[in-house]
This record gives structure tokens, C-alpha cells and sequence, in this order.
């Protein structure tokens, strides 16, 4: 790659960083917003709504939207038959999705063990309908290299869809109204796709029979592989719904808070390491494909490890400002949930890919459903709800285990030359030694929750300031052009 093609990928990834950044911030507060609305049982309730709307929006396209970045780029005269085969596909798996959960609202209500989701449904079967509809409007505009389009329609629709959620539920205090909400949005959004796609490819915008051929062989295993991945991710969730009462759902769900930040810094790092490490393959260059490795992994952790260990630390102050004390029960599900964003530092999946092991990141998918579905009963009755989230933790840890012990074995290393072990090493001690004045200092704080978070947060970032300085680390930066965190 030219010097001037890495700058227009360095500035493509960041403008949609950017975006996804702005569309994050517009999100990240909704539950916030809705656990003060809704009382518990509510609000237990909105969370497997979209647990089950999820599940489906992620099944249900089958890789058609992600088919998109295969095929768009070198699609020249054909790229308005491959999108319109691929919404023509994701409208009637949407249509499908929605009707098969009209036909199921019984069962499903049972499956997440609150009869109360039943009346529900029908709003919720026509929002999976329009939502899987205009899936790709930002794949297409990525892959047709609309960069600025694309980090404005995440942005911009993430914004409208929080507005559309929250309005509803702070007007009338009620989840149908909140789903209506949620049903108008995608309706305006599968609109604008539609008028966008009109625009951008005009009469060649019509399906094509050789086009959906390859498709669907490009898909057929991929789809397969989003089906296990998405199983296995969910399914301590279903688990969880399954036997407790929709309160205490909610309980569960809050400490499973899902943190932005990480995805969106480790995200383009991993997608840029991806890029360098093919470059440095095609030239039989080891040494660079290492180096970018072991860097990426140290730049991630750099930012990560210190989140993760400060995440904990203040865990108790932190659910009970952005949930209030109704939800103090899910501090330890949080902290073992949290633990897990260390292994973002582990882009192993990436690599992966690079060598082109792309079945054995299918088979680790199907590994961690294994795992998850053996041990989430024994550790639910050992130690609770925590134990679900133990259980998810575990299997995470193994096929990081295995995909490590592959990585190892292709690339020819031995274990001391696999991870960048001191730079690890050190980004972790001083997290650590960062968080021990917060803890020792915790009753000395003032008994506010906001208060003691501000102030734990701000000693903690102070020490660790004051020993990264202090310490004067060394960092080789041999994958010069990835992002700076």
C-alpha cells in the first residue's frame, strides 16, 4: 500500500470512528434514561423486548447486509443488483422474522419466562420487520466509499432512534409507547435508505439472478457462523430471563452493561492491525507481521487495562449514579462482566483471519455455546446471577486460550515470543497500583454516590498519570500508521 493509501484508510477509519462515536453517545444513556421512567418490572420487561429484537435482527439478515463489503467494491456495473438483491432478501427475512414471532408471542413470552411480553409483540414484530430492512444503509455507503455519508447516517440515525425511545417513554411513561416510537424510526430510516439507494444507483437499482447466486454461496457459511456467534453470546441472557421474574431480569441486564468505549477504540485498531498484517504476509516479511501484533496489542492495552481495572474499582459508585440505588444487586454481575473487556487487548480473531482460519473461528463460536450452555446452570446455583455472567466470562477465556494456541502454532513462536509480556505486564501493574489508593481511601470519601465517583475517578486518573510520567515507558512503534489512542 502506498503512503497515500494508508493516509486515506488512516482517515477513512477515523471519520467513521467518528461516527460511531457520535451514534454511541446517543445511545449509550438510553437504559440510564428508561431505568428512571420504568419501575423494575418495567423496565426488566424492555430489556428482553430487545434481547428477543436483537437475537432476531442478527439471525435473521444471514450475513445477506455483510455480503455487501464483499461484493460492492469490485462490483462496478453490477453494484445496483447486488444491493437491491440484498434488501429484497433482508425485507422479506424481515417480513418473515416478524410474522414467525406473531405466530410464536406465546412461546416466546415463555422463553423469557414473562407472560406480560405477549401483548407486546405485535409493535415489536413490525419494528424487527422495518429495522432488518435498512440494515445495510451504511455497508453500502462504506463499500461505495461514502465515508462522510456513512459516519453521519450512523450518527444521525442512532441520535433519531434515541429520540424516538425515550420521548415516547418520558411522555407517557409506557413501553408500548416506547415501541411505537421505536416503529416510527424505522420507518423513516427504511425510507431514507430507500431514497438514498435510488439516488446513488438510479435504474440499475433491480435485482440480478447471477448477482444473487454468488451471494448466496458467499453467505451460506458466513450466515451460519453469525447464527452460532450471536447464540452464544445471548443465551446466559435467555438463560437468565428464563428462570427469574422480570425484576430481577433487570438486575442482571444492568450489571451486563455494555460499554461503548472499548469496541470503539480496539474496533479500528484491530481493522488497521488487519491490514498491516496482510501487507506484511504478501511481502514475507515475519518480522513486521509480529511487530504489528505485539504493538496493537500493547496500544490496546494501554487505553483498555487501565479502563477495566478503574471500571472495577469504582464499580459500586458507578451503577448506582447511572441506575440509581434500586439496582446496588447488580454490582457483583458487573464486576465480573467488566473483567471481561480485558480480552479486547487480544485482537485474536483478526489474526485469525489474516491467516485465513476463518472455519476455526466458527468452531471457537460454537465452543463457547457449548460451554456456556454446560456451565450456566451449576454456576447459577453455585453463586447466582453472577454465575451467568462467570459462565460467559469462561468461555470467552477458553477461546481466547485456543485461538492464542493457534496463532502460536502458524506463525511458528515460542511462548515467550507470542505476547509482548513486559509492556502487558507493566500497563497492568500500574493500573493496579493506580486503583489501591482509591480502594484505601473509599470511607474517607463523602457518602454520594456522584461525589465519590467524581472523586474516585479523578484520584485514580491522577496516580495513573503520575506513574506512566514517572516511569518514562519505552513503546516500539513499528505499526506507525495505526491510530493513536
Amino acid at each position: 500500500m502506498t503512503p497515500r493509501g494508508r493516509d486515506e484508510l488512516s482517515r477513512a477509519s477515523w471519520l467513521l470512528t467518528g461516527g460511531r462515536a457520535m451514534a454511541l453517545a446517543a445511545t449509550f444513556f438510553i437504559p440510564m434514561v428508561l431505568a428512571r421512567v420504568f419501575s423494575a418490572e418495567a423496565f426488566g420487561t424492555y430489556k428482553q423486548i430487545f434481547l428477543v429484537y436483537y437475537t432476531l435482527f442478527l439471525v435473521a439478515p444471514f450475513g445477506m447486509a455483510e455480503s455487501l463489503f464483499y461484493f460492492l467494491p469490485s462490483a462496478s456495473g453490477r453494484a445496483g443488483a447486488f444491493v437491491a438483491n440484498a434488501t429484497g432478501s433482508l425485507a422479506l427475512a424481515g417480513a418473515a422474522a416478524g410474522c414467525g414471532l406473531l405466530a410464536a408471542a406465546g412461546p416466546t413470552a415463555r422463553l423469557v419466562g414473562n407472560p406480560g411480553l405477549e401483548t407486546h409483540v405485535p409493535l415489536l414484530a413490525l419494528l424487527v420487520a422495518l429495522s432488518i430492512a435498512s440494515a445495510p444503509l451504511e455497508i453500502v455507503l462504506i463499500a461505495r466509499g461514502r465515508n462522510l455519508a456513512a459516519a453521519l447516517a450512523y450518527g444521525l440515525s442512532d441520535i433519531a432512534r434515541a429520540v424516538g425511545l425515550v420521548l415516547p417513554a418520558l411522555i407517557w411513561h409506557s413501553l408500548d409507547a416506547l415501541l411505537l416510537g421505536a416503529v416510527v424510526y424505522a420507518g423513516l430510516r427504511l425510507g431514507a435508505t430507500l431514497a438514498i439507494y435510488v439516488r446513488e444507483f438510479g435504474a440499475t437499482l433491480r435485482p440480478g439472478r447471477a448477482a444473487f447466486v454468488a451471494q448466496l454461496a458467499y453467505v451460506a457459511p458466513f450466515g451460519a457462523a453469525v447464527i452460532v456467534d450471536t447464540l452464544q453470546a445471548n443465551l446466559h441472557m435467555f438463560v437468565v430471563a428464563h428462570r427469574v421474574d422480570p425484576a430481577t431480569y433487570a438486575v442482571y441486564a444492568v450489571g451486563c452493561l455494555q460499554l461503548p468505549l472499548v469496541d470503539l477504540i480496539a474496533g479500528p485498531a484491530g481493522n488497521v492491525m488487519m491490514v498491516r498484517m496482510r501487507e506484511g504476509l504478501e511481502a514475507v516479511d515475519r518480522e513486521a507481521v509480529l511487530s504489528c501484533w505485539r504493538d496493537t496489542m500493547t496500544r490496546i492495552a494501554a487505553f483498555v487495562v487501565p479502563l477495566t481495572v478503574g471500571l472495577l474499582v469504582l464499580a459500586p459508585s458507578l451503577i448506582e449514579v447511572l441506575f440509581t440505588a434500586r439496582y446496588r444487586a447488580s454490582v457483583p454481575i458487573f464486576v465480573v462482566w467488566t473483567t471481561s473487556l480485558a480480552f479486547a487487548v487480544f485482537q485474536t480473531d483478526g489474526v485469525l483471519r489474516v491467516l485465513g482460519q476463518t472455519r476455526l473461528i466458527f468452531g471457537l463460536s460454537v465452543l463457547k455455546l457449548v460451554i456456556v450452555a454446560v456451565s450456566i446452570g451449576p454456576l447459577l446455583g453455585a453463586i447466582g446471577l453472577p454465575g451467568a455472567a462467570l459462565s460467559a466470562l469462561t468461555a470467552t477465556l477458553v477461546a481466547k486460550l485456543a485461538a492464542l494456541h493457534v496463532i502460536r502454532r502458524r506463525l511458528s513462536l515460542s511462548l515467550p515470543d507470542l505476547l509482548p509480556w513486559r509492556d502487558l505486564a507493566r500497563t497492568t501493574a500500574i493500573a493496579v497500583a493506580a486503583a489501591v489508593p482509591v480502594m484505601l481511601a473509599r470511607e474517607l470519601l463523602p457518602p454520594s454516590p456522584a461525589v465519590g465517583l467524581v472523586a474516585g475517578a479523578l484520584a485514580f486518573a491522577a496516580v495513573w498519570l503520575a506513574l506512566q510520567v514517572g516511569l518514562r515507558p519505552r513503546v516500539e512503534r513499528p505499526c506507525a500508521e495505526s491510530p493513536e489512542f
